[in-house]
C-alpha cells in the first residue's frame, strides 16, 4: 500500500481548512447576495458549514445562504472506514459508488494520481468532530437523492438543527442525482436567492 503524498496529507478540517476558507469568504463577503455552495458531496457540505461557523465566530459578515447537496448532517457519527483502507479496498468502494468510470478505476497510472486526494478527502470527512453550537442564523438549503444511500433523507434532516431557517429538497436519483436533476437543483437555487417581493412595496404601471 503506498503511502499518500505528504504534500496531500488531510488537513484539519476545523482548524486550517475552515480558516483558510474563511479568511478567502471574508474579502467576497460584503458583496450582496454572496453564498456558500459545496465543493463536492458529502466533504463539500462539511467545508462550507466550518467556514460559516467561523465567520460567526470572528464578528465577520456571514453568508446570505448556505446550500448543500447529498452531504449528512454535520452532527451525525461517522467511522473512519475509507481513508485507512488499502488502495484494492478503496477501488472497490468507489466501484460500488458507481461514480468512477472503470476505465479510470483500471488505469493505474491515472489512479496513482488520484488515490492520494481522495484518501485525503475520506480522511477529513472519517475523522471529523462535530462540536455542538447554536444554530447558525443563515439560511440552509439541503438536496438529496430518495435513493442515496450514503446521505439518507433521514442523515439529511439532520441540517434542521445547524440553522434558524432550513429547506430539504428529496430529488429522484442517488448520491449522484444532481447528474440528471441539475436544471432543477439551479431553478432551486435561484428561487431561493431571489429576494420575495413585499405587497405594496414595488412601483406600478405609470398613469
Amino acid at each position: 500500500m503506498r503511502e499518500p503524498e505528504p504534500s496531500l496529507q488531510a488537513l484539519d478540517l476545523q482548524e486550517d481548512a475552515a480558516r483558510a476558507l474563511a479568511v478567502d469568504l471574508r474579502t467576497q463577503i460584503g458583496i450582496p447576495q454572496t453564498q456558500l455552495r459545496e465543493a463536492e458531496p458529502r466533504l463539500g457540505g462539511l467545508v462550507a458549514f466550518e467556514p460559516a461557523r467561523l465567520l460567526g465566530h470572528r464578528g465577520w459578515p456571514a453568508p446570505c445562504h448556505l446550500f448543500v447537496s447529498a452531504s449528512p448532517a454535520p452532527a451525525r457519527r461517522r467511522e473512519p472506514q475509507l481513508h485507512n483502507a488499502s488502495d484494492t479496498e478503496l477501488k472497490t468502494r468507489l466501484l460500488a459508488l458507481n461514480g468512477t468510470p472503470r476505465e479510470i478505476l483500471g488505469n493505474d497510472e491515472l489512479m496513482e494520481l488520484i488515490l492520494p486526494v481522495l484518501r485525503a478527502d475520506f480522511a477529513i470527512l472519517e475523522t471529523y468532530e462535530y462540536h455542538e453550537e447554536p444554530p447558525l442564523d443563515v439560511p440552509i438549503t439541503v438536496f438529496g437523492g430518495i435513493h442515496d444511500r450514503t446521505a439518507r433523507p433521514s442523515e439529511l434532516e439532520g441540517w434542521r438543527r445547524q440553522s434558524t431557517s432550513s429547506r430539504l429538497h428529496l430529488l429522484p436519483g442517488d448520491q449522484f442525482f444532481i447528474h440528471g436533476m441539475a436544471s432543477e437543483v439551479v431553478r432551486l437555487v435561484v428561487a431561493h436567492l431571489t429576494p420575495v417581493p413585499v405587497p405594496g412595496n414595488h412601483a406600478g404601471p405609470p398613469d
